[in-house]
């Protein structure tokens, strides 16, 4: 009988080695974060789901019009909050939008009433995994709350205020990086829909037609 070489052994025990890494480098991007990295993952996420929010800044909710100051501080402010939780990429897509044009037009869209506060909850939450570097994906859905009134020139304040929780949450799929202990979005692709009434998860927006159904008749 033939004995195995040496050297086939020395193969056999390398090959074995590199499986082992493998598997534990495999296994490392199944663990979760820990409960302080989830929770800053998840400020930073809806953070990011906020900033550009047409929410009016006090000082300018009693403007029939904005001046190119005004303007110019308003995008400015909008920068800066897009810049605190979103990087690379898709914070370079966002700091192209002009956000006082979007400002003026949801006024407009809404009859005159403006957005004066929006908030945002974790309605759903999944960790998806991580990246070889570092890198968290994570898919969530966060329930946004806005309140909107319309400015009284006589009061000067904010009347008729209501607030709308929206019920239909967009799940998406948000890749983050961490640079100098923070974390931001780097990346957000849609998933699907949850909508929080009966807890249903869909690929359209619920109360959408199919596109298997029929249309209406006249």
């Amino acid at each position: 009988m033939r004995r195995p070489l040496p050297h086939g052994r020395f193969i056999l025990g390398v090959l074995i080695a590199i499986a082992a890494v493998a598997a534990a480098a495999y296994a490392w991007t199944l663990i979760p974060p820990s409960a302080g990295t989830k929770a800053a993952v998840l400020a930073a996420v809806v953070g990011y789901e906020l900033a550009p929010t047409p929410v009016w800044p006090e000082a300018y909710r009693s403007a029939g019009r904005l001046s190119p100051a005004a303007r110019d501080k308003l995008q400015a402010a909008y920068e800066q909050r897009m810049s605190a939780y979103a990087t690379g990429g898709l914070l370079r897509r966002w700091l192209s939008r002009d956000f006082t044009r979007g400002l003026l037009a949801s006024r407009k869209a809404n009859g005159g009433r403006i957005c004066i506060v929006g908030t945002g909850t974790v309605a759903y939450y999944d960790f998806r995994g991580r990246r070889p570097n570092g890198d968290l994906v994570v898919r969530v859905g966060v329930q946004h709350r806005y309140a909107a009134g319309r400015w009284d020139p006589v009061t000067k304040t904010v009347t008729d205020v209501t607030t709308d929780a929206k019920q239909i949450v967009v799940i998406m799929d948000y890749t983050l990086t961490e640079a100098g202990g923070v974390w931001k979005v780097a990346g957000a692709r849609g998933w699907r829909f949850l909508d929080l009434t009966d807890g249903r998860i869909t690929y359209d927006p619920p109360g959408s037609p199919s596109p298997a159904s029929p249309s209406p008749g006249p």
